[in-house]
């Protein structure tokens, strides 16, 4: 009987101390720039509201038909998250503008800049353009952008370092 006992102790203790015996992951978070994105707050100029509102009463704009292309006539991935209009019961869109990455190929080794534009068609009429410009790079982690910058009508609206990710807002006019 004592020998099942200590059998059992033995792979007990085996167990135990090989759990804790684990490498510590290096990275907390892989980065991966094939799932990089831009979310866009839309605003309108003219009225101070946003675009994509959850509610919209006869707004020219619906989250439906915007699409967005690259140069190649290729549709864009979009995703929708909700945000709450500040002290108010309603809400907004954020737009998920992705991948900025398309492959490898844009993930330099000699730290050369690339670009890609964004056509924006926001409805039946309306059309528009965003440029982004990045550097990307390798790391022990899996991959991100060193810098990504967005112009919007030939104008820097935001600067991104060391992300996979863009926040910005447009100011349609």
């Amino acid at each position: 009987m004592k020998s099942y006992h200590f059998l059992l102790l033995f792979f007990l203790y085996s167990f135990l101390s090989a759990g804790f015996c684990r490498k510590i992951p290096e990275c907390e978070e892989f980065s991966r720039l094939p799932f990089s994105k831009l979310r866009i707050t839309f605003i309108d100029s003219a009225t101070g509201k946003y675009m994509y509102e959850e509610i919209q009463y006869g707004s020219l704009y619906k989250k439906n038909s915007l699409n967005v292309f690259l140069e190649d006539g290729a549709p864009v991935l979009l995703t929708f998250s909700r945000n709450r209009i500040p002290n108010t019961l309603f809400a907004y869109y954020v737009i998920g503008i992705g991948s900025i990455v398309l492959n490898n190929s844009d993930i330099s080794e000699d730290g050369t800049e690339k670009s890609r534009k964004f056509f924006l068609q926001y409805n039946s009429v309306e059309r528009d353009t965003i440029t982004t410009a990045f550097k990307a790079q390798k790391t022990k982690c899996g991959s991100i952008f060193s810098y990504l910058k967005v112009y919007y009508h030939n104008k820097l609206i935001g600067s991104f370092f060391n992300t996979v990710v863009g926040d910005i807002t447009i100011t349609k006019p």
